[in-house]
């Protein structure tokens, strides 16, 4: 009976081993050990119903099954983005907090404000790049303004015209259109895109420019009507709408949406981060979603980085070129 018990206990111990070792090297295993346990916050500094926030709320969810962990959406809008990046710049680098905000906060409010309580390059890791987007101008679905050419018109017709912006890209796209249409137009600023938004359909203004993120959502509930978009070819999820080069004008204005993370932040979440969001990338029903917003962009957090890079000289460049005086 004793050598039995001894024969078993020989065998069982490097079976229970390799099972641990298994185990360990399980990806679903794997993958959670550099995420922390309990919910992880996701600050969006922009309100609810904006570009940012539609797909902020998707990846969220699709991160938190893909991890099984909690995340959950905080908005924290106001001043161009300004309050929401500076809490998530002041968050503890525990991988608790996220950030996923756009091209406002992190390419173009540095060359907006003359100081800023956060800064855009240092207080940040890139973590992923979830979708590539177009300014796209917009005027309210019932106006009887049908072009870009006729909005000219309008515009020039009216020297109380206004433009509307909830955004730092809103407000640098409304600004360059002016200048090469030589319009003269009041520019609107709002805390947010949806209270822009609002009043436009209200007819407090003539137009405003929009990320195709917000921009998709207003055309197809019949709230909005897009005139033309910013952006090298039509949009696949735009086919109608013509790109302002198919209108005689040289205008493009790119940005992005993605996930940021505090600074200190450890390599190893951004990259399990980074690798959850990739996969969701791939899933055809986010695909389908997403596609609705931008062009799909799948990056890793390197790449992302020399990404902003481009992003931060363009959009300088651009707000150089709009005559756009620091605040």
């Amino acid at each position: 009976m004793q050598l039995t018990s001894n024969f078993k206990l020989r065998y069982l111990i490097p079976v229970l081993t390799w099972g641990f070792i298994f185990a360990a090297a399980d990806p679903a295993s794997a993958q959670l050990q550099g995420v922390p346990t309990g919910p992880i916050k996701i600050i969006v500094p922009f309100g609810p119903g904006s570009g940012t926030d539609i797909i902020a709320r998707l990846v969220a969810d699709e991160l938190q099954k893909e991890l099984g962990t909690a995340f959950v959406i905080e908005n924290k809008e106001g001043a161009s983005g300004i309050v929401g990046v500076t809490a998530a710049a002041r968050a503890a680098p525990d991988g608790r907090t996220l950030l996923m905000t756009s091209t406002t906060t992190i390419t173009s409010n540095p060359f907006m404000f003359k100081s800023l309580p956060y800064d855009a390059q240092k207080d940040f890791r890139p973590v992923a790049n979830v979708v590539e987007t177009s300014m796209v101008l917009m005027v309210k679905a019932g106006s009887p303004i049908q072009s870009v050419d006729q909005l000219i018109k309008s515009i020039q017709a009216d020297p109380n015209s206004a433009y509307g912006f909830g955004s730092g890209g809103g407000q640098v796209a409304g600004a360059s259109f002016a200048k090469r249409t030589k319009l003269t137009a009041i520019a609107v600023p709002y805390k947010s895109s949806p209270q822009a938004i609002t009043d436009l359909i209200g007819g407090r203004f003539a137009f405003m420019f929009l990320d195709s993120g917000s921009a998709v959502p207003q055309m197809l509930s019949g709230n909005l009507r897009a005139l033309a978009i910013a952006r090298e070819n039509r949009s696949p999820s735009m086919p109608n709408t013509p790109t302002f080069r198919e209108l005689g004008m040289n205008f493009n204005s790119v940005g992005w949406i993605g996930l940021l993370a505090p600074a200190g932040v450890s390599n190893a979440q951004v990259n399990v981060l980074n690798a959850a969001v990739n996969k969701l990338l791939q899933k055809p029903a986010v695909r389908e979603r997403l596609g609705n917003t931008g062009d799909i962009l799948s990056m890793t957090p390197g790449e992302f980085g020399t990404y902003l890079d481009r992003q931060r000289i363009e959009w300088g460049e651009a707000i150089r070129d709009a005559n756009i005086e620091k605040q």
